[in-house]
């Protein structure tokens, strides 16, 4: 195992392989549909932090994180399997847990008490939003080679991506959740029209080498619902390559407004500033960068 995962002993202790997984969850009833484990699934830890080459093995941020969005998703069933797993009657349940206020009152105040936020993904095709995901995972993006050396494309995503980890000092319980949403016109609309209520925060995403990215990242802005009242922050990706203009392709099809000139080049600042967003903040795409993805997310 040592060997065909690449870990030393001390990376063993701080992970749990599928085996491990199973023996701690053995002890769950396996009569009752209500206390059936997903994170038994194979596929369900893909969701998480995981460790090894092969990503097999689950992290204690993996682990935590898996408990935390299950808390959230079916609070229920959550705490009915979290029960069998500690039977020690001199523990306090009731610690285990805090109710909170509905999310359509977070908007009203400065601060919130929430300990899982979560957060809806938007961007054009190819943007980064896939890498900047793995990111959050602690997954640093190793782009595939042919047999002949050159570089593979990334495969675009064609379903809706979630991803989860524990973010901020090792001893808080703070997580961060991310649905990244594909560029796909009825996976868009979806989000828009049944995701939001359930969300805290929107993050939008364009490429600063990729000429009609900011573009793409305009008609998503313009197809949100004006009255959702998430904050918004954009992310502008690939910040270590060359940076090229921004484009609006209709414009010869609409009358020019003071967000473009009459080539149809994008003013950023200028156009975030007319939409009322934030300046975007950078992301690198290479790890051998000055971008802190911990802060980054920590920050958001």
């Amino acid at each position: 195992d040592e060997n065909e995962d690449d870990m030393t002993e001390e990376d063993e202790g701080k992970v749990l392989s599928m085996d491990g997984v199973k023996a701690i969850l053995s002890v769950l009833p396996s009569n009752k549909p209500s206390l059936h484990c997903t994170l038994l699934d194979r596929h369900v830890i893909d969701h998480f932090e995981t460790a090894g080459r092969k990503l097999n093995k689950l992290t204690k941020n993996g682990w935590l994180s898996f408990w935390a969005m299950f808390a959230v998703e079916n609070a229920n069933f959550c705490f009915q399997q979290l029960t069998y797993l500690d039977l020690n009657t001199d523990t306090d349940r009731s610690s285990w847990y805090k109710l909170t206020e509905r999310k359509i009152f977070d908007h009203e105040r400065e601060r919130i008490s929430r300990s899982v936020i979560r957060i809806l993904l938007f961007g054009g095709p190819q943007c980064g939003k896939t890498v900047f995901c793995d990111r959050l995972l602690c997954r640093i993006p190793v782009p595939p080679k042919t047999r002949h050396g050159g570089l593979v494309s990334h495969k675009s995503t064609s379903h809706f991506r979630a991803v989860s980890n524990r973010i901020g000092a090792s001893n808080e319980y703070n997580f961060l959740a991310i649905t990244e949403v594909p560029a796909i016109t009825q996976y868009i609309e979806q989000a828009m029209d049944n995701f939001l209520p359930a969300y805290d925060m929107i993050l939008l995403m364009f490429d600063l080498s990729q000429s009609r990215s900011f573009y793409e990242l305009n008609k998503i802005f313009d197809r949100m619902p004006k009255n959702h009242s998430l904050p918004i922050q954009v992310l502008a990706t690939k910040s270590d390559l060359k940076h090229v203009q921004q484009y609006n392709l209709e414009v010869n099809t609409v009358i020019n407004n003071e967000e473009e000139d009459i080539n149809g080049r994008y003013d950023i600042t200028q156009s975030l500033n007319i939409m009322g967003l934030y300046p975007y903040a950078q992301t690198w795409l290479t790890h051998q960068d000055s971008c802190d993805f911990p802060q980054l997310f920590d920050d958001l």
